[in-house]
């Protein structure tokens, strides 16, 4: 477990997600139940279960559809929920920003839409014991990609492997799961990037908080730990992606059933 008030996370809540179809219209994809529970709940009780002292959400789209979580864990985890009012217009490196006044300790980045099957935070987190600690993306390594991602170019340093460059459009490799992990120090520096950015250019409003990084990579070395099994993390980006995950989950509730339970409960607050 991690030190006490030593880690925390912060978890980006507060896109549409709307590439997963009509679930969204009713609960964010964080929500959606595998086997009876929601996504967002596994993933909190990994959290605690590692020892994390506190848990940062922004939230946005159906933001009072996540109020519940604070009073249900709060014996357990601290849980402060940030309103993201940007999130219509920009991309998440506008939800970064909205939860840098508690940039005070290690933190680990997490997208909200992940279902985990095993707990990456003991798995991959640093412990007290380790030598050396330093900020590091969490990896899966891809032989083939059904749909161009980004892709991590690497090199090798003393500590390990590193980010030298990024194909936008790569169909195998090194890839994003979701999950990074950033030191205090980091955090200064991630604090200034996200500050210094123009809202007033165009360009701004589609901007993953990552591509802050892109110019940066190769100069901080910033690591990569690779995932020992791609199926510790499987990420919702549309319906195909829940469809599978469902499968491997072995959950009896179908994509179309769940649809339709959520029309029956929610279609007349939509």
């Amino acid at each position: 477990m991690f030190d006490k008030n030593k880690v925390q996370v912060l978890m980006m809540a507060a896109g549409f997600g709307s590439r997963v179809g009509e679930i969204t219209q009713y609960i964010p994809k964080s929500l959606i139940p595998i086997n009876g529970k929601p996504m967002i709940e596994r993933h909190i009780e990994y959290m605690i279960e590692a020892g994390v002292s506190r848990l940062i959400m922004t939230v946005g789209y159906k933001s009072e559809r996540f109020a519940y979580l604070v009073e249900k864990y709060k014996e357990q985890l601290e849980i402060i929920q940030v309103e993201n009012p940007y999130y219509q217009e920009y991309n998440t490196f506008s939800t970064i920003y909205v939860a840098s006044d508690y940039f005070d300790r290690d933190t680990f980045f997490v997208t909200s839409d992940l279902f985990l099957t095993e707990n990456i935070y003991l798995k991959y987190g640093w412990k007290s014991t380790d030598s050396v600690q330093y900020g590091f993306y969490l990896h899966k390594m891809e032989k083939q990609l059904t749909r161009p991602e980004w892709v991590a170019n690497l090199a090798q340093d003393e500590k390990g492997l590193y980010i030298s460059s990024v194909s936008t459009a790569g169909v195998a490799g090194s890839i994003w799961s979701g999950i990074s992990f950033w030191t205090k120090s980091d955090l200064v520096f991630i604090n200034k990037l996200l500050h210094d950015v123009d809202w007033n250019n165009p360009a701004t409003k589609k901007l993953f908080w990552d591509e802050l990084f892109f110019p940066y990579y190769q100069e901080r070395h910033i690591h990569v730990r690779h995932m020992e099994n791609n199926n510790e993390i499987f990420e919702v980006d549309c319906e195909e992606d829940l469809v599978k995950m469902k499968e491997f989950a072995n959950d009896p509730i179908s994509v179309e059933d769940l649809k339709k339970m959520l029309r029956e409960k929610y279609r007349e607050n939509v």
